[in-house]
This record gives structure tokens, C-alpha cells and sequence, in this order.
């Protein structure tokens, strides 16, 4: 897929695996129903209701996000940043932070370690540090 205006305004082409085309082909087939019909004039994935001739952004998606946030009446919200940060860490533990920052797409690791890559508990973990600390001790004295 080739995105033609993204977040940092750098054009993009963007893989696609077979689920992500899948959904995007069931998204497509949803605007031929009479809920959507409003929809299908649009040339954007994600248009906004109020005009078709504009992209869906952040603001067009607030109400349903805060409705989505009370009914599950969670204790921290839910914001689709959570969601961004959650892929780059997920990509991240699995095919390394390169490929994180591409996915996310950062001009460089940096922005992608420092704001997006959060750690597992057990990459915080450590055993035994008391013992640890108690042998170098013994060791010094």
C-alpha cells in the first residue's frame, strides 16, 4: 500500500499481510450497506462524515473513543496512542527496533526507543540483588 501522506508528512509504501488485506476488503464491502452508504463517494479509507472530501483524523474519532472509554469504564483511558505504542513494542520484542522505527515510521531508532518501546515486567526484573550485592561486599571488605 502506498500512503501518500503520513504522519510525518513522508510519503510511504506500507506491507500488507493477508489478515490486514482481508479486513481492509471487509471495510470496503461495509460501505455498500445503508449504515456507511454516506461513505462511498470518498476516495479516503477513513473519511470524515461531516465531509467525504476530508480524512478521518483524531478529532473525527473522539466521541467514539470517550463512549468506548465509559463503557468499559476503564481506570486509566484508552487513547489510540496506547494502541501505536503497543504495536512498536510488540514489533520491537519481535524483529528488533529497526524495524520498529520503520513500521512506526521514525527518521531514526532514537524516537522510536524513547517514546515507544515499552519494556516487559520481566525485562525489569532481577534476580536476586540483595545476594548479589551482598557477594560484592564481601568481596571489597
Amino acid at each position: 500500500m502506498y500512503l501518500r501522506d503520513t504522519k510525518n508528512r513522508k510519503p510511504e509504501r506500507v506491507y500488507l499481510d493477508t489478515r490486514s488485506i482481508e479486513i481492509l476488503k471487509r471495510l470496503e464491502r461495509s460501505r455498500f450497506t445503508d449504515k456507511n452508504a454516506w461513505a462511498v463517494e470518498s476516495k479516503f479509507l477513513f473519511p470524515q462524515r461531516k465531509n467525504i472530501n476530508l480524512p478521518a483524523t483524531y478529532s473525527s474519532f473522539r466521541k467514539n473513543l470517550d463512549r468506548l472509554n465509559n463503557v468499559l469504564d476503564l481506570e486509566t483511558r484508552f487513547l489510540f496512542k496506547y494502541a501505536r505504542k503497543t504495536f512498536g513494542s510488540y514489533i520491537s520484542a519481535r524483529f528488533g527496533i529497526e524495524r520498529a522505527a520503520s513500521k512506526l515510521n521514525h527518521s531514526s531508532t532514537k524516537v522510536t526507543k524513547d517514546h515507544y518501546i515499552v519494556p516487559e515486567d520481566k525485562d525489569n526484573e532481577i534476580e536476586d540483588v540483595y545476594e548479589s550485592n551482598v557477594e560484592r561486599f564481601r568481596k571489597v571488605e
